[in-house]
């Protein structure tokens, strides 16, 4: 999901400092912090109701069809 680091930083569960220096590093650097707020913002852009919506009802679509195919 986070894309390698190119939409945020995964941290482990329990790891207490390991997540502080995380965010210590994206407190310090406003120019990282936007461009990964940025790219999330597009990512997320494709999981819109309004973009999935048409997705699945071809889905549904195109399976409806290959079942009247099937049976005549």
């Amino acid at each position: 999901v986070l894309g390698g680091g190119e939409y945020g930083d995964l941290v482990r569960p329990g790891d207490p400092v390991r997540l502080a220096a995380a965010l210590t590093g994206l407190l310090a650097d406003s120019r990282r912090r936007a461009v990964l707020g940025e790219r999330a913002r597009r990512a997320a852009a494709a999981y819109d109701w309004s973009v999935v919506a048409p997705q699945v009802a071809a889905v549904y679509e195109a399976a409806l069809e290959d079942d009247l195919d099937a049976t005549g």
